[in-house]
């Protein structure tokens, strides 16, 4: 509002035939109307006063409204709230807020479509669910106007009839922009079969993916083939999972994920790969992930180069032959671009590894020294294996995932992934799943590493290294050119095996390997949030003895003259590594903690040594929240 308009607004006065009644002394049945009138000028006054208001004292109000409208879309993006509508909370902030969310289309524009089930509308039956689901849609659908749709759909039981009848109005021929559909298998071939009657000319993302082999043991699942050849001309993001299609009709595409099933039936060759990522020069984002066991076609003639420009991540999980001859292929790929392969390694004893394996080391390595690429502070180290209680016709096999990293986070990951995926720290991945009778797991991992540029590594992350021997330290320090700092879970045999190795370091040769011991305590938490109390108390425990041997090892190499900088305890705000808290305090003797150590002890972001006293004084950690 201009100062022009805001005068108008403080000078304007009430309708003057309200003036003349009130001269007249008219009848007050004649007052009524015009009284009713005015409350609603003044209503109105009163609101564009309060906005001016607000305007001049805060900055939100300022925003215009296509900046604002922009604010919205990422916060209700970042949250993950576009289709279960949780972000229309900001429609009660305010009366501005309210309005501008009204009137912009795209808010409205990404629709949940699925089969009610209870717990949704609590209270409700399947079918008052239903009917309230489609009162949502068709508000949204109003509200969307023409902005393209986005619709998201699980199927894991068929729609109702009320639901079917509206599906044909979701699967607008002209609006429907992005289609994400999961579910079992008939009821994903149903859509399918949809999508293949007409053209869809604004569709441009594409997600299909079915599961019922989780059920089934089967794989039945196959995307018909008119609709990537001829139904989807604007197509740039396709997602398939378990599902079959014709290789031949990809193109043009700048995002790729396809992943299948042990027991699918492939007549896919690796021509057919290569030569959809040659039609796909736009490629930005490639993940593939076709089991090692799943053999493919092979065929004399493949294509020379394949030309990438644009990548920024590529992600294969397959055969050794498959990862090699699409990396030797793979040209003009971006220096910063992230790339991880994951396979299987299979050798004879006492022979070298097969040329594609080599091949692939050699082009990890090869990307990790180019000039210009992204400089790698971080060894991630992802170790798991079926050492015990394997049966005799199964073959002993330890899984080994190595990342270069460009920085360390604070919460590391649970689980045990046997394949990995660059993300937003990840630079470089090699996976390999290693037969442990014909060939050692610290071998393969000196040969992962011994080319990469390894000089500006400060920190080794083991969080997720469940099986790490001594002779596997011995030979991941021998690859260190300069002392780390090593993140572990104190609770874990990586841990002991730790202090074991750096004992027998500290005795061979009197020299500092390690500067600073990182303890993880996340997964002691975790323990005891699931309600496995006797679990919880066994890790507590041997989680209290590694501290025990560190602090030993400490006190040993500090009589060396060579003290460790720190050792720092992470995500224990709960207190189960050091839990001897009163009144929300921890009434520990730090000094017992840091007497050997040359900086301090670390514990959640607290430094304790001589200098400071018992209080700490707060640092920041060198490892980043996530």
């Amino acid at each position: 509002m201009d100062n022009y308009t805001f005068k108008d607004l403080l000078c304007s006065s009430p309708d003057s035939a309200l003036l003349e009644a009130l001269d007249t002394r008219r009848d007050h049945r004649d007052l009524l109307p015009l009284l009713d009138v005015e409350v609603q000028r003044s209503s109105s006054r009163l609101q564009r006063l309060r906005e001016y208001r607000n305007a001049l004292s805060s900055p939100m109000y300022c925003l215009l409204p296509e900046l604002l409208s922009r604010i919205f879309f990422i916060y209700a993006e970042d949250t993950y709230t576009l289709h279960d509508l949780r972000w229309t909370k900001l429609l009660l902030v305010c009366r501005r807020w309210h309005d501008l969310a009204m009137r912009t289309p795209k808010l409205w524009s990404f629709i949940e479509f699925s089969r009610a089930h209870y717990g949704r509308y609590p209270g409700r039956t399947i079918d008052a669910s239903d009917a309230l689901d489609l009162d949502r849609v068709e508000t949204q659908l109003a509200r969307a106007k023409l902005w393209p749709l986005t619709l998201n759909m699980e199927l894991w039981s068929p729609l109702s009839d009320a639901k079917s009848l509206r599906l044909p109005i979701l699967l607008d021929a002209q609006r429907l922009s992005s289609l994400s559909l999961i579910g079992d298998e008939s009821h994903v071939n149903s859509i399918t079969r949809l999508l293949s009657l007409r053209q869809y000319i604004s569709l441009q993302s594409l997600k299909i993916g079915s599961e019922s082999f989780m059920v089934y043991g089967n794989l039945d699942s196959s995307l018909p083939d008119n609709i990537l050849r001829d139904n989807t001309p604007q197509l740039q993001h396709l997602w398939l999972d378990f599902i079959s299609f014709d290789w031949k009709f990809v193109r043009g595409l700048r995002t790729l994920h396809v992943s299948y099933h042990l027991g699918t039936p492939l007549t896919l060759t690796q021509n057919d790969i290569l030569d959809a990522l040659v039609r796909c020069p736009l490629l930005e984002d490639v993940d593939m992930r076709i089991p090692a066991a799943l053999s493919l076609l092979t065929e004399s003639s493949l294509p020379s180069a394949v030309s990438l420009p644009h990548l920024h991540t590529i992600n294969i999980w397959a055969a050794a032959e498959l990862c090699a001859e699409v990396t030797q292929r793979l040209t003009d790929v971006p220096y910063t671009s992230k790339i991880a392969l994951t396979t299987s390694l299979s050798v004879k004893d006492g022979s070298s590894y097969p040329p594609s394996i080599s091949s692939m080391m050699s082009y990890i390595s090869g990307r990790a020294s180019v000039v210009g690429a992204p400089v790698i502070r971080v060894i991630d180290l992802h170790l798991s294996g079926n050492f015990a209680a394997v049966p005799a016709d199964f073959e002993p096999v330890l899984h080994l995932i190595v990342t270069g990293n460009l920085y360390s986070e604070r919460y590391g990951t649970l689980g045990w992934p046997h394949t990995v995926h660059p993300d937003g720290r990840s630079f470089l991945g090699f996976g390999t799943t290693i037969p442990i009778n014909t060939l050692s797991p610290e071998t393969v991992l000196v040969d992962i590493l011994q080319s990469w540029p390894l000089e500006s590594v400060t920190h080794v992350d083991l969080r997720l290294a469940g099986i790490m021997t001594k002779r596997m330290w011995h030979a991941l320090f021998t690859m260190m050119p300069f002392p780390i700092s090593v993140i572990v879970r104190p609770e874990s045999d990586t841990a002991l095996a730790l202090v074991d190795t750096l004992h027998e370091l500290l005795q061979a040769s009197y020299q500092r390997i390690v500067i600073n011991i990182v303890l993880d305590t996340s997964e002691l938490n975790h323990t005891a949030a699931y309600g496995l109390e006797s679990q919880q108390s066994i890790k507590q425990m041997h989680a209290r003895r590694t501290v025990i041997r560190i602090l030993a090892y400490c006190a040993d190499i500090a009589r060396a003259g060579i003290s460790l900088d720190t050792v720092e305890v992470i995500n224990d705000s709960r207190g189960r590594l050091l839990s001897s808290r009163s009144n929300g305090r921890c009434e520990l003797d730090w000094s017992e903690l840091y007497r050997d150590l040359k900086e301090g002890f670390i514990y959640d972001s607290v430094l304790y040594n001589a200098d400071v006293g018992p209080e700490g004084v707060p640092i920041m950690s060198s490892l980043r929240d996530n």
